[in-house]
């Protein structure tokens, strides 16, 4: 399997004319600027190597004997956890990962093109693994590097061809035994065949170690040159001379021949261990070590820098090949993103930096108290000589040490080595606390909850101010990563002139062949659309205070009932303090409103009625006016009673009911 990067051959790549002496004034250039970057970075590398040892929690102590705990605990990798998953999720958690916002409304059948092409793109690699990579090699290194390049990938294939019989024998009667089959009445031979089974642009994680840029350049761009370091097997080679990608010979040797002499073990940076290298001068997976300069240089001396590719070997910095950068927009296919961005300078300041003290603070206190717990039962004993305890410690049945002197033997003391340390414990919590403010995450970001929480809502914005540091981080990620998305559609635009095919397939019902073809609107991306991803700090915000509406919804019934026994109390007629209810239900309603327009909540009028105070009222003429009537009510059947004669205790009347006798009260018995 064979990988190229550059267009097919139906767009040509035009080679750079190197006339004279401009080869070697090139290789001259490349090699002096090359060697003198790696000699100041070296020092910077050093300083890597402790950082992945560091984030993978292998950090070893120097002093460390065979009874002393060496164990490095995870602060930075629980830390780096949390941090990638407070980016990344907001950005996969949407159906769409990017949008096309048409820069003038002329542009929106534009945009909704660029957002078809941009979900075919997406869908043809992991683009969580891409971004997870890109995320932690920022927060370990200085700087997490995208390549964005138009990838081209051949294998070699064994496929069933259709032949002839009389093309068989002819293959038999000269010697060949080939491989057939006949099915059907039909005779095929089996042959090896190359196949291009994957052409697009596939973005990929740079390695830290093979990226090499100025020390002094602020970005890539500006940069004079930039720098992939590429690691090829003897089969990329030949597959590039045969392709005529690299030349043929240099000087009067074959151009693979010349690389063997300097072919060597790939270096390992990104080790647990760095005494263990890996080089070992006899490994049979010595592979070619060629540098891809992306760089501005005169080539024809007219006094104008022209942007060129050129392909040299590392050891004698021979041109291997050199052309015009065959990307049209965005020529310098890398994206560089930095957990903490440094003002003018292409490197910024990774995680593993920041959390370095803490780290090693933290874990040199955990291993105190697992050393002082080792030594709970190691001993300091004072014994005369003779007394037979040395032999248990040379058997290393006791651990510890023995002094002999001259005393008793019932004057025999012993001493614990092992001292507590109490105060450690709360010094690792301290050191956590820290760990998290300046990683910009709290509690809540571990999924933890405080044991005196606040209300609900007063929860959800605490974790909203939580959250706010990463909102900054996610601005500047998600910026960068539209651009790898910009790469990519300009790539497919160059190389798709004409207009490309996303999807075809058969339509189940109708039975006919449906295919969507995407003609690429005229002008540059960047005058037609702004590519962003779909999600942003704003909208997760936005989110977020749907989940304060949410907490607050939960404290309606609450407030409900709160309203609903002030109002019955103010619209008791017998109650004395009815006004009093009435004047705290208006308060109550007016801090309600506030807090609903505080979070704006639509239809407050429907949740929080201003007119109850109108309604207890009316509710209260209502009563009086129902009290009337049952005493007019009353009256009446009275005056019936009267008039017929039916008074109780009367003619008439109920029997057994006292009725009201001459001059006498109602329900009162006159006395005899």
């Amino acid at each position: 399997m064979n990988k190229y990067e550059g267009p097919s051959t139906e767009y040509p790549v035009v080679d750079v004319s190197l006339k004279g002496d401009m080869e070697e004034k090139l290789s001259r250039y490349l090699q002096e600027e090359f060697l003198h970057t790696a000699d100041q970075r070296a020092t910077e590398e050093e300083k890597w190597k402790k950082w992945i040892i560091q984030a993978n929690s292998r950090r070893k102590r120097k002093d460390a004997t065979s009874r002393d705990s060496q164990l490095d605990m995870t602060l930075t990798r629980e830390r780096m956890g949390q941090n990638s998953a407070r980016l990344m999720n907001p950005i996969f958690q949407q159906d769409q990962q990017f949008v096309a916002i048409p820069r003038r409304p002329q542009a929106e059948p534009a945009s909704r093109q660029y957002e078809k092409v941009l979900d075919y793109i997406f869908d043809r690699f992991d683009s969580r693994e891409l971004c997870e990579d890109w995320i932690e090699q920022a927060q370990v290194f200085p700087v997490g590097i995208v390549k964005t390049p138009w990838v081209t990938t051949k294998t070699k294939v064994r496929k069933w061809q259709e032949i002839d019989i009389e093309t068989v024998s002819n293959m038999i009667a000269i010697g060949d035994k080939p491989k057939t089959m006949n099915h059907a009445g039909r005779t095929f031979i089996e042959r090896e065949d190359t196949a291009e089974y994957r052409t697009g642009a596939f973005p990929e994680i740079v390695p830290i170690e093979d990226f090499y840029i100025p020390l002094t350049a602020a970005d890539i761009e500006s940069a004079p040159w930039v720098c992939h370091r590429l690691w090829l097997s003897k089969s990329d080679v030949k597959c590039e001379v045969r392709e005529g990608r690299f030349k043929k010979k240099i000087g009067d040797q074959d151009t693979v021949e010349f690389l063997s002499s300097s072919s060597r073990q790939r270096e390992k940076l990104l080790t647990y261990d760095p005494e263990d290298t890996g080089t070992s001068s006899d490994s049979p997976t010595k592979v070619y070590e060629v540098l891809e300069f992306y760089l501005s240089f005169d080539v024809d001396n007219d006094g104008e820098d022209e942007e060129i590719i050129c392909w040299v070997d590392r050891e004698s910095f021979r041109i291997l090949r050199c052309v015009h950068n065959f990307y049209q927009m965005y020529h310098r296919p890398f994206v560089s993103w930095c957990y903490k961005k440094v003002h003018g300078s292409f490197y910024g300041i990774p995680l593993a930096y920041i959390l370095e003290p803490l780290h090693a603070a933290y874990s040199a206190s955990f291993n105190q108290r697992l050393d002082a717990a080792s030594r709970a039962n190691e001993l300091l004993i004072l014994a005369p000589p003779g007394s037979g305890i040395k032999e248990l410690f040379d058997q290393n049945r006791l651990h510890g040490g023995i002094y002999e002197v001259n005393i008793g033997p019932d004057e025999i003391r012993e001493f614990k080595i092992s001292q507590p340390y109490d105060q450690l414990p709360d010094l690792e919590k301290i050191l956590e606390v820290r760990a998290d403010r300046v990683s910009g995450l709290s509690d809540y970001s571990f999924g933890q909850e405080q044991i005196s929480r606040p209300t609900a809502t007063g929860q959800v914005q605490i974790i909203e101010e939580s959250k706010q540091p990463l909102y900054t981080m996610l601005e500047r990620f998600r910026r960068q990563y539209a651009e790898v998305a910009k790469h990519l559609l300009a790539r497919y635009k160059q190389f798709y002139p004409a207009g490309m095919e996303l999807y075809s397939q058969i339509d189940q019902e109708s039975g006919q062949f449906m295919q969507e073809f995407i003609q690429w609107p005229s002008g540059l991306i960047e005058d037609d659309v702004l590519i962003e991803t779909a999600c942003s700090s704003a909208n997760m915000s936005k989110q977020l205070r749907k989940q304060e509406v949410v907490a607050l919804m939960d404290k309606m019934p609450q407030l409900i009932q709160v309203e609903m026994g002030l109002a019955q109390a103010g619209a008791d007629l017998m109650n004395p303090a009815a006004p009093v209810a009435q004047k705290l239900l208006m308060g109550f309603q007016a801090t309600i409103d506030k807090f609903m327009t505080e979070f704006d909540i639509s239809n407050k009028e429907v949740l929080n009625p201003p007119d109850l105070i109108k309604d207890i009222e009316y509710g209260k003429m209502v009563v009086q006016q129902f009290q009337q009537m049952q005493m007019q009510m009353q009256q009446m059947a009275m005056q019936i009673q009267a008039l017929s004669g039916g008074m109780p205790g009367g003619p008439g009347g109920t029997p057994g009911q006292m009725g009201p006798g001459p001059g006498g009260q109602p329900g009162v018995q006159r006395p005899g």
